[in-house]
């Protein structure tokens, strides 16, 4: 907006210029370039169902889309429009005059050439319909060469569409004879895998070796847990036998042998014997005969353990071969049962893999059977489709064009109204994006860490019209600039009194920048406060303040460096009431180096004790040095720089310098700010003026507006109008 306000007289005339030279160009284009359209309209029907997957699409919303885009494209191709223009009725148009040769022939290639840009195509969304469009100067060859395309595409298309489907049917009889061949392949393998119809036979063998897998696996197990249990006793009995204290019979063969026939028949008896001796005892219980029946009895039972140990130590030689046998028994049919089980398993795995490869070759033979009887019904629907009609057809044949198709008014003016202001609006952001200069405050605002003390806008803003800007504030109370300069004395000596900062360098960035005027209308603005204040001319290549505070020739500053004078008797009173001003003195080539010398820190801090505020005018910092002398005994800095002169980069690097100095930096005043962005600051301008010229009693009373938009705190100043005091004896 505000580049618009700036720039509106320029926009203005792009438009009016914009608007002349588009009628002017919808004229001539209209004398000069008629061009007329004859429009040909064709309607796609659907695929239908039984051509899915044959290449011609199927029938869906998407495959209808793509099959008319691609007809869309065929209808502008070169193989169209090469046949169009060898067509007698486009030869004989005016257009192909134009490609007549010397020989009385159309050149074909220019003719095509030309003829593609005339020539253009469009699917209308949502529909069936496909535009053919065709361009010529002249409304009859427009029509003849679109009538003529129709007719090439239409033809060409039946041919083609009937080519497909032959092609496409061939393809598929290729292929069930091909398939047809495999099943033959297909049933030699199964020939030769089963035999000559053995598949029953390989299935009761394979039931077979499953059953008698089934009954070996028990019997196996069985088998190796008796062996199991053998070499367990046999292991026993071996350790029995080979005790180093001698054999130790197992109580199993004690049981064996006590079965005996001789160890059977003592046992009869010894129980006859205590039979009898149970009846001694019952008749004569110390009787001869009891005792002797007891040595019998003890004599049995002593024969019994002998026959039992002889019989005890004959057998378990002989158990213990027996149990060797039988366990070298059991390992040999176990070897012979584990031989049968992998046989019987490897044969179960033979007549199941048969049994798996015939079923995959049935299953095989079958799907090539199905893909025969599916091609065989594809071929079947194609011989129906190739006698249907094409899916293509004119639906609206090309009228004669009765009106121009171009030019058009609206769109010829309006391209130029959007277009030539456009462009101004380019160059005038582009010369914008460029412009690096200080304009006016906001770009100030676009340096970084950089603050805005104040803005003083140029002389010529000033409806006051002060003859010089250096006498704006005094000679010109009410007017914008003396109120911009109480604005920024307000901010200055807020900052001031927060800070306890007494001593204020003020210099400028260029030369011309306005930091002397600066000084002498912010000066007698703070006297105007009842403050006392002190103004020091520093810019000793330049003097000026002596002349503009009419203090005349007088020593100075640099006298007083010199120890040739005190600072009383260099300081001159002013006619401002509470200013006063220490001159720059007599010009001398070697002062500039006392500014880092003590004296020069002696005379800031005897003004600091004596005066409220002490102004201090330097030379520009781009063209002196003398700036950082004086900044490392100042209190604090403030650059004043003139809009439309300094840039921002060089307001960013001073402002490094001065925030480097043992002076705090304070911020920027732009001076000379004219009215720009749209009049913004004129009309602020003059707001200000006239409310100045309402009354003496609105300036008397009222505190200046702050630069942030506080109230200011200081008293409202009075101009002094004391006569001119002629300066002190020294």
């Amino acid at each position: 907006m505000r580049l618009v306000q700036q720039y509106w007289k320029w926009l203005l005339l792009a438009g009016v210029v914009s608007g002349v030279l588009g009628v002017a160009a919808y004229l001539g284009l209209r004398q000069f370039m008629p061009r007329f359209d004859a429009v040909t309209a064709f309607q796609v029907s659907p695929a239908v169902e039984s051509a899915i997957d044959m290449g011609l699409g199927g029938g869906e919303q998407e495959e209808l889309e793509t099959y008319m885009e691609t007809q869309a494209y065929q209808l502008k191709s070169d193989q169209i429009l090469g046949q169009v223009v060898r067509q007698s009725s486009f030869v004989g148009t005016r257009f192909a005059k134009q490609f007549v040769s010397a020989s009385g022939t159309v050149d074909d290639v220019k003719a095509l050439r030309e003829l593609r840009d005339q020539v253009s195509t469009r699917r209308i969304p949502e529909t069936q319909i496909i535009t053919l469009r065709v361009r010529t100067p002249n409304r009859e060859d427009a029509k003849i060469i679109a009538d003529a395309i129709s007719e090439v595409f239409l033809d060409d298309h039946r041919a083609r569409t009937t080519r497909d489907m032959r092609n496409i049917k061939q393809q598929f009889e290729r292929q069930v004879s091909t398939l047809r061949g495999e099943i033959q392949s297909l049933d030699t393998r199964i020939e030769n895998l089963l035999g000559a119809n053995q598949l029953t036979s390989i299935e009761e063998a394979n039931s077979v070796a499953l059953n008698e897998v089934r009954n070996l696996q028990p019997l196996l197990v069985d088998l190796l847990s008796d062996l199991a249990q053998t070499r367990e006793q046999l292991k026993n009995y071996e350790a029995s036998a080979n005790n180093p204290g001698g054999p130790i019979i197992p109580q199993a063969v004690i049981r064996d042998v006590e079965r005996y026939p001789n160890v059977v028949q003592l046992d009869g008896q010894i129980t006859s014997s205590k039979a009898q001796l149970r009846i001694l005892e019952a008749e004569q219980p110390n009787g001869r005969d009891r005792k002797r029946q007891v040595m019998i009895i003890d004599a049995l039972v002593k024969e019994r353990e002998k026959v039992v140990n002889e019989e005890a130590e004959r057998a378990f030689p002989l158990l213990l071969e027996q149990l060797r046998d039988q366990v070298r028994n059991l390992e040999a049919a176990e070897a012979k049962m584990t031989e049968s089980l992998e046989t019987a398993r490897s044969k179960l795995a033979q007549t199941t893999l048969a049994l798996k490869q015939h079923s995959d070759l049935q299953n095989e033979r079958a799907k090539k059977l199905e893909q025969i009887k599916d091609l065989e019904q594809r071929i079947a629907d194609l011989d129906t489709l190739i006698d249907r009609p094409s899916r293509v057809r004119e639906w609206q044949k090309a009228q004669l064009p009765d009106e121009i198709a171009f030019p058009r008014p609206i769109p010829i003016v309006g391209a130029f109204i959007v277009l030539i202001p456009g462009a101004v609006g380019g160059l005038i952001v582009l010369k914008e994006i460029r412009e690096q200069r200080i304009r006016g405050p906001q770009d100030v605002l676009l340096i970084p860490r950089t603050r805005l003390l104040g803005v003083v806008p140029d002389v010529s803003m000033d409806p006051a019209a002060p003859e010089r800007i250096e006498g704006a504030a005094s000679e010109h109370p009410g007017g914008v600039i003396a109120e911009a300069v109480r604005q920024l004395r307000t901010t200055l000596v807020r900052e001031c009194r927060e800070r306890g900062h007494r001593v204020v360098l003020i210099v400028g960035g260029l030369p011309g920048a306005g930091a002397t005027a600066t000084i002498t209308n912010l000066a007698v603005s703070i006297a105007g406060t009842d403050t006392n204040i002190l103004v020091i001319d520093a810019n000793l290549r330049r003097p000026r303040l002596h002349a503009l505070l009419g203090a005349g020739e007088h020593p100075g500053l640099s006298e007083v460096l010199r120890a040739e004078s005190s600072l009383e008797d260099a300081v001159v009173r002013t006619k401002v009431a509470n200013l006063s001003l220490l001159p720059a003195g007599r010009r001398d080539a070697h002062i500039y180096e006392r500014f880092v010398t003590p004296a020069m820190h002696a005379i800031f801090e005897q003004a600091r004790r004596e005066y409220d505020i002490v102004l201090v005018d330097a030379p520009p910092a781009v063209v002196s040095s003398d700036v950082i002398a004086l900044a490392a005994h100042a209190d604090a800095t403030v650059l004043v720089v003139k809009a439309l002169s300094e840039k921002r980069g060089l307001v960013a690097r001073l402002r490094n310098q001065l925030s480097d100095c043992r002076a705090e930096f304070l911020g920027v005043v732009v001076n000379g700010v004219k009215a720009s962005a749209g009049g913004y600051f004129r009309r602020n301008f003059q707001v200000t003026h006239e409310y100045g010229r309402g009354g003496d009693e609105s300036l008397a009373g009222v505190a200046p507006i702050s630069a942030n938009g506080s109230l200011a705190i200081l008293p409202p100043a009075v101009r002094e109008t004391t006569a001119q005091v002629t300066p002190r004896d020294n």
